[in-house]
C-alpha cells in the first residue's frame, strides 16, 4: 500500500523511500505477499527502503528476510534490538546509547535521502501574500484620500 500510493510516473524526479518498522512476522492465516516481492517491485520504480527491525532475536529467518529485503532496494537497515533494552512487556523501551534514539535514526535516514538530491538547493515560493498587503494598503490611503477630498 505504501509503495502504490507514491508517484510511480517516469517523469517523477523526486526521491522515493518507505520507512518500515516491523518484526517481519506472519499470521497463521496471512494472505500477504512477503517482503521480498514487496522490495523487488519497489526497486523497479526506485523506492528505497528503510528497515526498523522491531523482532525478538528469535527468528533470524525473518530478520534475514526483512535485510535482504532493505538491501535489495539499497536502503538501510537498523535493529532496534541492538538500540534499546526491553524492560518488560507493555513497559517502554531504555536506549542503551542515550545519544542514539529512535529521533537520530530518523535523521539518519533523512540525510542519506538528502545526499542523494543533485544540484545545489532551489527555493520555490508557491504564496506571496505580503504583495496583495502592500496592495491593500495603497488602495487603503487612496480611499482615505478619496473621502477627504469628498468631504463625506
Amino acid at each position: 500500500g505504501c509503495v502504490n500510493s507514491l508517484d510511480l510516473s517516469d517523469g517523477n524526479q523526486r526521491s522515493k523511500s518507505v520507512i518500515i518498522a516491523t518484526d517481519n512476522e506472519y499470521g497463521t492465516n496471512s494472505q500477504s505477499i512477503d517482503i521480498g516481492q514487496v522490495a523487488r517491485y519497489a526497486e523497479q520504480y526506485g523506492i528505497t527502503f528503510y528497515g526498523l527491525y522491531t523482532g525478538g532475536s528469535y527468528s533470524t529467518t525473518r530478520k534475514n528476510e526483512f535485510i535482504d529485503a532493505v538491501k535489495i532496494t539499497s536502503g538501510s537497515f537498523y535493529d532496534l534490538n541492538e538500540l534499546y533494552d526491553y524492560v518488560a512487556y507493555g513497559q517502554p523501551a531504555v536506549a542503551k546509547d542515550s545519544n542514539h534514539t529512535i529521533e537520530t535514526t530518523i535523521h539518519e535516514i533523512m540525510d542519506q535521502e538528502t545526499a542523494k538530491m543533485e544540484g545545489a538547493p532551489e527555493i520555490v515560493y508557491t504564496d506571496r501574500p505580503e504583495i496583495m498587503l502592500y496592495i491593500s494598503c495603497i488602495c487603503f490611503v487612496l480611499f482615505a484620500v478619496f473621502i477627504w477630498r469628498l468631504k463625506l
